[in-house]
């Protein structure tokens, strides 16, 4: 859980500041943001139906955003049926629909990232998605309600990261991520339905500098 929406985050912050900043022949940028992002999971193994979301506020450059991901649906026998003996061929795929939308939130945090309380109204697409058939179709456009309430539940932890990719004569680029944060755990209110969540309070650096030749 950690790994993965603080990888998301970090995407997210480094396309939009390369897209400005990277363009020219030398360029670096470093942002700094603030981070309460929770997610939860509800799968039943019998019949295959369950719902995965991650929420992600952050504060960086003077604005507050909200991105939300939402699954729900049920894994579904695509191929194999005919030999129910012999479950080696069998091929199961997502059925169901997928919310993902953004907006701009509000967030607070507590000393030394003890609590995060963030609510925002996220404008939202809703696809049908079947992966045995490969269809994929936006049926809805929404607007959901968000507050997330989370307290930190672990001591304050420090992750860093270094990555360089190099193509001679062409390309040089770094990256150093570094994070300050707690794990938590809440309570998430998505359009009145209250959810209980897990995730990370924190903050969350990014230099990046590339040089293109």
């Amino acid at each position: 859980m950690r790994r993965s929406v603080v990888v998301l985050i970090v995407l997210v912050l480094f396309t939009v500041g390369s897209s400005v900043a990277l363009a020219a022949t030398r360029q670096s940028i470093t942002i700094r943001a603030l981070v309460a992002q929770a997610g939860w999971e509800v799968f039943d193994e019998e019949t295959g139906a369950g719902e995965f979301g991650i929420v992600q506020f952050s504060t960086a450059e003077g604005q507050t955003t909200v991105f939300l991901s939402l699954s729900t649906g049920e894994l579904i026998l695509c191929e194999g049926g005919a030999t129910p003996d012999d479950p080696s061929d069998d091929v199961y795929g997502f059925l169901g629909s997928t919310t993902q939308g953004e907006g701009p939130a509000t967030l607070a945090l507590g000393r030394s990232y003890s609590s995060a309380v963030g609510s925002a109204t996220v404008s939202a697409q809703v696809q049908t998605v079947n992966e045995c058939t490969g269809g994929v179709e936006v049926t809805d456009s929404t607007s959901i309600q968000l507050a997330l309430d989370l307290t930190g539940i672990s001591p304050i932890i420090t992750e860093k990261s270094k990555t360089r990719l190099s193509i001679p004569k062409q390309l040089r680029q770094k990256l150093m991520i570094q994070s300050r944060s707690r794990d938590a755990a809440g309570k998430l209110v998505m359009d009145g339905r209250t959810i209980d969540v897990g995730g990370v309070i924190g903050t969350l650096w990014l230099r990046a500098s590339q040089t293109q030749r």
